[in-house]
């Protein structure tokens, strides 16, 4: 069941998923060949990737933190007589490149990757316009969720917080998350931090339970009752609030 939030617009709802999106196409020109080449689902959820993290990371590049690594990242391939058409070209190779990872970390199925994705309404269809993706895994012989990517196609309307209330509402109170982001992406800093009460990993932890260098910061944080009831308040039936 869709979920929806009471204080966000009736046309915007998330949607739960832990299997890879299917639906497949067939680019063939020979009309004897019927066998499915193309998992459309799949690129247009690498689409959406690309374009958030693009749109986040485009905004930044004057800040004086931004990643070196970032804005000296080639391109990932390159037609020949390729016209510089895209501002922040750097930015666009790295969010193609960082894109194609996360989706063959989704496809991996020993990854185990669940997903929320938040949709907008539009006359007759409707498009994909945030999403997130966690992963339930073990840590000192005890269960938690890491939230490994996020990202939303534009910021402070609220979307990528809710993304992040359906994943802490998802498991029961109690449950421990844990999430890294760039040092300079100030936005989510300010949302894991200021807003949904993360605490701050130190450096060691960030390395050996994530994985990530000194380029990313991290955050935990254990759930309680209290917060869970407050999220579930606010997340109305789909049937009653709008007809998906």
């Amino acid at each position: 069941m869709p979920i929806v939030f009471n204080d966000l617009d009736a046309d915007i709802y998330f949607d739960y998923t832990d299997k890879v999106p299917e639906k497949f196409v067939n680019l063939s020109t020979k009309k004897k060949e019927s066998k499915p080449q193309l998992n459309l689902a799949i690129l247009q959820f690498y689409a959406l990737y690309r374009n958030t993290v693009y749109n986040s990371y485009s905004k930044k590049t004057e800040q004086e933190n931004f990643a070196s690594d970032i804005k000296s990242f080639a391109a990932p391939f390159k037609e020949p007589n390729q016209a510089k058409i895209i501002e922040a070209q750097y930015v666009y190779n790295y969010a193609v490149a960082s894109s194609i990872n996360a989706m063959q970390e989704w496809k991996d199925p020993d990854g185990k990757v669940k997903s929320y994705i938040a949709y907008e309404k539009l006359n007759n269809h409707s498009r994909k316009i945030g999403f997130v993706h966690f992963v339930e895994k073990t840590l000192n012989n005890s269960p938690i969720v890491y939230i490994a990517q996020a990202g939303v196609l534009e910021q402070g309307k609220g979307i990528g917080r809710r993304l992040m209330e359906c994943v802490l509402s998802h498991y029961p109170a109690g449950t421990k998350f844990y999430i890294g982001t760039r040092n300079f992406n100030e936005e989510a800093i300010s949302l894991y931090h200021k807003r949904l009460n993360f605490t701050p990993l130190d450096a060691k932890v960030i390395k050996e339970l994530m994985g990530l260098d000194e380029r990313y910061c991290g955050f935990t944080h254990q759930s309680n009752e209290e917060e869970v009831l407050a999220i579930k308040n606010k997340q109305a039936n789909s049937k009653n609030k709008c007809k998906l």
